[in-house]
């Protein structure tokens, strides 16, 4: 049930702990073993299926990880540190689709790609910039319009980016949640 907890209503450790009664490195041991089995077995997060009223969000960051002994694998170049790569899938709602983790470092399309995923049920698809060949895969699926030297955006693409970026907010959101939850801990 802690686990639930954890992992449904991103609450922290402490919280946890004092409304369980337990030691906090228990609970830590005990966290872990349940995600390992739920992984092994198949378990995704929501197993309610997408309609087309739906409006899902997709979105990865990066997560700071203590330093491990192969720490090639897991050095980040863009930021100078160890780090795992998380991705979110969210509905508008504020529902968690998927959450997806690599320890490698890759880029956002292609763990969505290694994910496999089937989000095309969904009326509609917001991605970042960094989704952009899913427009191919899903003609629903908006990504922000890009510029180029030689073509600067017009008005009417920066309002599209704009209002684009306010509907995607939600899943920010929710990495905000992970990390703060996170920050907690430590």
């Amino acid at each position: 049930m802690a686990t639930l907890q954890y992992v449904r209503e991103y609450r922290t450790y402490e919280q946890i702990v004092a409304d369980f009664g337990i030691h906090e490195s228990n609970l830590t041991h005990r966290n872990q073993w349940v995600e390992v089995t739920l992984v092994q077995s198949g378990f995704t997060i929501s197993r309610t299926p997408l309609s087309s009223e739906d409006t899902v969000m997709i979105d990865a960051t990066e997560v700071k990880i203590n330093r491990l002994k192969k720490q090639l694998a897991n050095d980040s170049g863009k930021k100078k540190c160890h780090a795992m790569k998380a991705q979110a899938i969210v509905t508008s709602q504020g529902r968690i689709v998927s959450l997806e983790i690599t320890v490698n470092y890759c880029h956002d399309m292609k763990l969505f790609k290694m994910s496999r995923r089937n989000i095309g049920q969904a009326g509609k698809i917001l991605a970042d910039s960094a989704y952009q060949g899913l427009m191919k895969i899903y003609p629903q699926a908006q990504t922000p319009r890009k510029s180029s030297k030689l073509k600067p955006l017009i008005a009417e693409d920066k309002a599209y980016n704009h209002a684009l970026s306010k509907e995607r907010i939600k899943v920010e959101s929710i990495f905000d949640k992970v990390k703060y939850s996170r920050l907690k801990l430590e």
